[in-house]
């Protein structure tokens, strides 16, 4: 649903209706999305949002996938938070992209309260349609590893195919994009640090503020740009511990263009998550000419490779380490700053939308001949 604001999963979805058309055998594409419908929002506020994004989940999309009855040779749902909608179609011609493990959480833990049970239930009630898909799409391999290890769904029934990247995500600038970050930043004052992403407990922002204040004892003219959604009260509380309150900016909602043209600004692309399925922005950055410094966990590893710099999950003093290391490298030695663009830049051509898509049509095809 567009209304749970979750660019990176849009961001999917275009991606397969632009993309799978321009195959060597066309795939022609429907999208199918509802609305989000804000019953309990109404009446209690918009603290109530989650539940009905949970509603609209697990009761709206599957209904009105009953309702619609099949439609085309292959149902895809590219969001495993959604995965409960198969237990509404077709099992042997749904495909699911299962892009982390996120959603299944709930069941890692007792559930003593009320609540948690019920997240409990869902969770299962998502599991249970992610193992009826006849085929699970991973964007990595250390995702699909994950799968397997739980016994949730066999290795035969997985293909690996990793995301690609937007073409608006290049390091040639563009008057629209660029110019708009310009007149929301104005003019940097010195480095900046870039984060894009939630601000959910998994992305430890709370490593990320630790690690800035650290920094900043060294360096006051550091800031940290914001992208991807609004702080905790918490996180709000932790910055002003901190006396970071100005040194942090947050931004609005970015298209695209001007996503691109964030990146391009930024000094370094720093990415402090304790777990991930892949990491869109590791490749973006790269493509659009910045250095990224990233959690050391084994799928940034495999996604980005020998192009990344890395730091240990949680541990803010490693972080602002690596930070300081690389602000002196930049300014210190910009032949080496130089080749670290260029070898990210480099990597990053190698994930494609088109591939993307080249291969899920593959899939498709298995699919359809069983």
């Amino acid at each position: 649903m567009l209304e749970e604001k979750w660019p990176s999963m849009d961001l999917f979805a275009d991606m397969l209706v632009d993309y799978l058309p321009q195959c060597s055998v066309p795939v022609n594409v429907e999208l199918f999305r509802l609305p989000l419908k804000r019953r309990l929002a109404r009446i209690f506020g918009t603290r109530s949002t989650t539940i009905d994004r949970l509603v609209g989940r697990h009761f709206d999309y599957p209904r009105e996938l009953r309702r619609r009855g099949p439609s085309g040779d292959i149902d895809h749902i590219v969001d495993q938070t959604y995965a409960a909608s198969a237990l509404s179609l077709r099992a042997e011609r749904t495909v699911i992209t299962c892009h982390d493990l996120d959603a299944f959480s709930p069941l890692n833990a007792s559930a003593p309260r009320v609540g948690d049970r019920m997240l409990s239930a869902l969770a299962t009630r998502t599991l249970s349609g992610l193992r009826l898909a006849a085929h699970v799409v991973c964007d990595a391999e250390t995702v699909k590893n994950e799968l397997v290890i739980r016994g949730w769904v066999p290795a035969e029934r997985i293909s690996v195919i990793p995301a690609g990247v937007h073409p608006s995500f290049s390091n040639r600038a563009e008057s629209s994009g660029d110019g708009n970050i310009a007149r929301l930043l104005g003019t940097p004052d010195g480095p900046e640090m870039l984060h894009v992403g939630s601000t959910i407990p998994r992305k430890r922002i709370d490593t990320l503020l630790e690690a800035l204040a650290g920094v900043r004892k060294h360096r006051d003219d550091v800031r940290l740009l914001r992208a991807g959604g609004a702080f905790t009260d918490t996180q709000r509380q932790m910055m002003a511990r901190l006396g970071l309150t100005g040194a942090v900016i947050t931004l609005p909602f970015l298209s695209r263009l001007d996503l691109a043209a964030l990146y391009r600004r930024a000094t370094l692309v720093v990415l402090p998550s304790q777990s991930e399925g892949f990491g869109l922005p590791l490749i973006e950055a790269m493509a659009c000419g910045t250095p990224v410094l990233a959690s050391n966990l084994d799928v940034f590893r495999e996604v980005a490779g020998e192009a990344t710099a890395y730091a240990a999950v949680g541990d803010s003093r490693d972080w602002t380490r690596a930070m300081l290391a690389m602000l002196d490298e930049r300014e210190r030695s910009p032949d080496s700053w130089g080749d670290r663009i260029a070898r990210g830049r480099q990597h990053s051509r190698q994930f494609s939308w088109q591939e993307h898509a080249r291969r899920l049509s593959q899939v498709y095809d298995t699919v359809l001949s069983r």
